[in-house]
């Protein structure tokens, strides 16, 4: 299972991927495919407690957190790779 975190303020919004131990191929495929998700390369992909981690830049919410967060979903996770989803707020 992959986590999606999203941060969203009142000015921005971030977000981060984390995935199981067996999931850094599809990160590193990810990363390539999507650049609003990133790591450092030089370091490689990131891991923590051996799961990686993507990450994406501050982005300015420009007066709708909605439309933002639907555009960041849509553009960096899109649609057909979810198989589910839940909200904490």
């Amino acid at each position: 299972m992959i986590c999606l975190g999203i941060d969203i303020g009142c000015i921005s919004l971030k977000a981060a991927l984390v995935g199981e131990a067996g999931d850094c191929d599809l990160f590193a495929g990810l990363a390539h495919e999507h650049p609003d998700l990133y790591f450092v390369p030089a370091a490689g992909l990131p891991e923590v407690g051996g799961r990686p981690v993507l990450v994406t830049a501050y982005r300015r919410l420009k007066g709708s957190p909605s439309d933002a967060t639907r555009a960041f979903s849509t553009t960096c996770w899109p649609p057909s790779r979810a198989s589910g989803s839940r909200a904490c707020v």
